[in-house]
Formats: C-alpha cells, structure tokens, sequence
C-alpha cells in the first residue's frame, strides 16, 4: 500500500501528466498502480512527469477498447525508453 504522502504526490504527477479529469479517473489509478507494481514508485512518477501534451492528447483521442492498457503501454514504452538511455 502506497502512504498518503506518496499517493498525494502521484496524484499531482497524474494531473501533471494527464489533466485533473484524467487523473479522477478510475482507469489512469489502476494503471498507475500497476506499472509502480511492475516498476518501482520513483520510476513511475518521474515517467509521469516526462509524459507530454501531445501522449496525453493521444490516449484521450485513442479508440481503444481499454483505456487502461492504452494507459500501461504508454508508461512502460516511457520506462523502457528511460531506462535505455540511462545505460547508453
């Protein structure tokens, strides 16, 4: 379980990130907690502060059944980018 002060600042980054309707949201939550399962919480928040207007825009407009795949993708593809750069 993530403390409150650790969830208050992902909430922030996921406004950053996606917008404060957007971050409300059910399915960008269950995302999030995902990747920071998958990942680790520092990598997941400094993922979203990274994410721009035009990826935003992109999985607002995305016709995908399932926003919150959509959502993972996006953030583990960010993960994975980050963590390449880091070894180069």
């Amino acid at each position: 379980p993530i403390k409150s002060s650790a969830a208050s600042d992902v909430y922030k980054r996921q406004v950053q990130a996606f917008g404060v309707k957007a971050a409300k949201q059910t399915r960008y939550i269950k995302a999030i907690n995902y990747c920071i399962s998958q990942y680790d919480f520092d990598t997941v928040c400094n993922v979203l502060n990274s994410i721009e207007a035009t990826e935003k825009l992109r999985i607002e407009a995305a016709k995908c059944e399932d926003k919150i795949s959509c959502i993972q993708r996006l953030i583990i593809e960010r993960v994975i980018k980050m963590r390449n750069a880091q070894q180069q």
